[in-house]
């Protein structure tokens, strides 16, 4: 009897490994999948790669001008440590490389915050499956354009990476909650992410009662008062509350408009069905459908998480509302302050993932919500150029650089000039 258990329980030990080993392998399979789909929707950042905007002046500039001195530097009131290190950590290498070891970078911060939704330790009874398409429709959210491969503006991922961490059950062991630790701790001191996080990991420490939810609370929200004393120490001021205050009623549409239309259309669609102010009346129909099925959603859901993720959805909002520099009319254009509408618009993805359709009724409703949000992702999947700016010549500049005996200088997009000084050897 005893060598029959023996025999028995090393089966069972066997079957559980190998069940582990798949488990294991379809999650890399699946990451495998998303990165290449993520890739694909605007090829030439590895076919041509090529820095934008402050990737060079800024965090190239800084790294190989500056090294360590550069990493607690504030950039319009808030530090920005991911981008830092993947700055730092590149600049030893060759300076060909530079433009294609961010795009690595910018693909990878995406790919795995979002890829958190694929953690066996997700709180909600949801099929992996039905998971896997929520992190599809993360990547390729029709959002994305303005974020897309930057990594100035990788950060953004970052706060959707807290927002799913908060969804999650404590890890067991030591590395994972190391990992954690570090994923939150590096998120809070880049941009603005902690303010996406907070409300779901305030929910996760209320959920789990444990040192370790709430140490991650802790992180995030002490992460966001070092951003808050920066803007407060940098004095950087802002147009958009003055301007909210002003004319509350257009403000409130275009963020319909730019949210829930967006979402629900396409940016592309958007831009012909709904181009300025008021559009025709069966255009307003499209976003108050959705808003009534992801309402019913939220309402047959009835959970604690549903309520923080609206509350993470109405920060967003004032956030973008308050980020902006120029008058009210920017808000109607797509190519700007797009990346404020990324978090928006993943926390109605989301929100479809955190209770389980298990009636008819709830499955009619989540289907409906679906079906809608998934045009607005097909009709965007292909981005087009950030910048009609060609690449920048970079093989010149790279052998100037490398070289440190003058100052060497080239023209990045969306226009911008990147000059670096000699080199100290």
């Amino acid at each position: 009897t005893t060598e029959r258990a023996q025999v028995t329980g090393g089966e069972t030990s066997g079957a559980a490994a190998k069940g582990l080993d798949f488990g294991v392998a379809k999650i890399l399979a699946m990451l495998g999948v998303a990165t290449f789909i993520f890739v694909m929707r605007e090829p030439s950042v590895f076919t041509t790669p090529s820095f934008w905007g402050e990737d060079g002046p800024i965090f190239f500039k800084g790294a190989i001008e500056q090294g360590l001195g550069a990493f607690l530097q504030p950039e319009r009131g808030q530090l920005l440590i991911f981008e830092r290190i993947v700055s730092f950590l590149s600049a030893p290498l060759p300076v060909s490389m530079q433009p294609a070891l961010y795009a690595v970078a910018c693909v990878a911060v995406a790919v795995l915050s979002c890829g958190i939704v694929l953690s066996s330790r997700w709180r909600f009874p949801i099929p992996l499956n039905a998971r896997f398409l929520c992190m599809l429709a993360l990547l390729c959210s029709p959002a994305v354009d303005e974020i897309y491969v930057t990594l100035t503006n990788a950060h953004w991922w970052l706060g959707i990476g807290l927002l799913l961490l908060g969804m999650l059950y404590d890890p067991s062991s030591r590395r994972l909650k190391f990992g954690e630790i570090m994923f939150t701790a590096v998120s809070a001191v880049s941009g603005y992410a902690a303010i996406y996080g907070i409300p779901s990991l305030a929910v996760r420490a209320w959920r789990n009662r444990s040192r370790h939810s709430l140490l991650l609370l802790g992180i995030a929200v002490s992460g966001l008062l070092v951003q808050v004393y920066n803007l407060l120490a940098q004095n950087v001021h802002t147009g958009g509350a003055p301007s909210f205050y002003a004319h509350p009623v257009t403000e409130v549409i275009a963020l319909i408009r730019r949210i829930l239309g967006g979402a629900a259309m396409g940016d592309t669609n958007l831009a012909v069905l709904w181009p300025m102010r008021l559009p025709a009346l069966w255009v307003w129909l499209i976003p108050i459908a959705l808003v009534v099925v992801l309402t019913a959603v939220w309402i047959l859901a009835s959970r604690l998480e549903t309520s923080a993720l609206l509350l993470t959805l109405l920060g967003g909002s004032f956030v973008f509302i308050w980020s902006l520099d120029w008058s009210i009319d920017v808000l109607w254009l797509f190519a700007v302050n797009g990346r404020y509408v990324v978090a928006p618009v993943a926390i109605l993805y989301v929100s479809l993932i955190v209770w389980r359709s298990d009636s008819a009724r709830r499955r009619v409703v989540t289907g409906l919500a679906c079906v809608l949000l998934a045009v607005g992702i097909l009709s965007d999947y292909r981005l087009s150029p950030l910048s009609t700016v060609p690449p920048a010549d970079w093989t010149p500049f790279a052998a100037c650089v490398e070289r440190g005996t003058t100052s060497c200088s080239v023209v990045i997009p969306p226009g911008w000039t990147l000059e670096i000084g000699p080199r100290r050897h």
